[in-house]
């Protein structure tokens, strides 16, 4: 007997606190500092309570505005009928969908010149239609009144990243402000020019990560990152030689276009980092020997140059048009032959067949 009075008891509290709970929510979701700040006026249906004193009033969420206002000259409106989904909210405080007036009909809320929005202080503002009723205004100065709500749009926090490129490259993101969300992860590419290389970050960089290329800046405050490009030349920096021995001395001159291509490649891809700079090194270790070789050779020149072609074509679509679309290009390539001689095959077994 005692535990079922305790049962009873321990229900009747809960149900108790839920619906204070759902009371005080409607209470306090219109007009919340109590200023009467619960009004919409209509131009030819006069005051609109969004909080009246009867039914459960208008509860405004993240999707939808639901409940029921109270008009004197037209009796209630349905903010979340069946048909056409009610009033939404977008999450931003862009008000859409339709009510219905019991007595006037559909009212849109985001009507050709006019719309509904609610501020990130809970304002109702803007202009609603009803076909017959006409419009509907939810803030005044000169004659006060609004309609305000607990509920306001999140705003999200923005961090400026400020982004320069010196002399000698670019960057991607382009040099420039640029804002981002809290919290938002931000990879930069630098791209050195022609003769130049990238020498590390400088600024808001996360450290140990200087040489990074690409980097990723997390955006958790204004930041500023500047992307420095040393003049390599014939030099990588540490005053080695770089020069393209056997490609000039196949080509004849160091100002070959194709040379240029070459050169691109591994300004870009080679020597911004460790593994590229010692592959170039061993190169212009040991080739300067071969190059003598074939500078003496006409025929030696022809042959380079023919099997040079391969790797200028991979170096200008890596540097134009980046690794992974060269990789496509290069598979399809490769792929094609086997499709045009598969298909052909076909053919041909097919027109023996019909033969007699």
């Amino acid at each position: 007997m005692k535990k079922s009075f305790l049962r009873r008891t321990m229900i009747a509290v809960i149900f108790g606190v839920s619906v204070l709970f759902c009371i005080a929510q409607y209470a306090e979701n219109i007009d919340p500092h109590d200023d009467n700040s619960q009004y919409a006026y209509g131009e030819n249906i006069g005051w609109l309570n969004f909080e009246p004193s009867e039914g459960p009033g208008v509860t405004v969420t993240d999707t939808e505005v639901t409940g029921f206002v109270w008009a004197e000259n037209i009796g209630w409106v349905n903010l979340t009928p069946t048909t056409y989904g009610g009033v939404t909210n977008d999450g931003s405080g862009n008000l859409g969908g339709y009510a219905w007036g019991e007595n006037v009909g559909w009212i849109n809320f985001n009507p050709t010149g006019g719309g509904v929005t609610i501020d990130n202080e809970g304002n109702f503002d803007g202009w609603a239609w009803g076909e017959n009723i006409g419009w509907i205004h939810f803030q005044n100065l000169s004659v006060p009144y609004k309609v305000q709500t607990a509920w306001s749009a999140e705003v999200s926090v923005q961090n400026t990243l400020t982004i320069s490129a010196g002399t000698g490259g670019r960057t991607d993101p382009a040099s420039g402000t640029h804002n981002y969300d809290e919290g938002t992860d931000v990879p930069i590419t630098a791209t050195p020019d022609t003769n130049y290389r990238f020498s590390g970050w400088t600024g808001d960089v996360p450290s140990g990560h200087e040489n990074d290329n690409p980097i990723t800046i997390t955006m958790d405050s204004d930041k500023s990152v500047t992307a420095n490009f040393t003049e390599v030349g014939d030099e990588d920096g540490e005053g080695f030689k770089l020069p393209c021995f056997i490609a000039t001395a196949a080509y004849g001159s160091p100002l070959h276009p194709h040379i240029k291509n070459l050169r691109d490649f591994r300004d870009t891809y080679l020597m911004p980092n460790k593994v590229g700079r010692t592959l170039v090194k061993l190169y212009c270790k040991y080739s300067p020997s071969i190059a003598d070789m074939i500078a003496k050779h006409k025929a030696l020149k022809v042959i380079v140059r023919n099997h040079l072609v391969p790797l200028v074509i991979f170096s200008y679509l890596v540097v134009h048009f980046g690794p992974a679309i060269t990789a496509v290009m290069l598979a399809f390539i490769s792929v094609l032959p086997v499709f045009v001689i598969s298909f052909f095959r076909r053919k041909l077994k097919a027109s023996g067949g019909q033969r007699p």
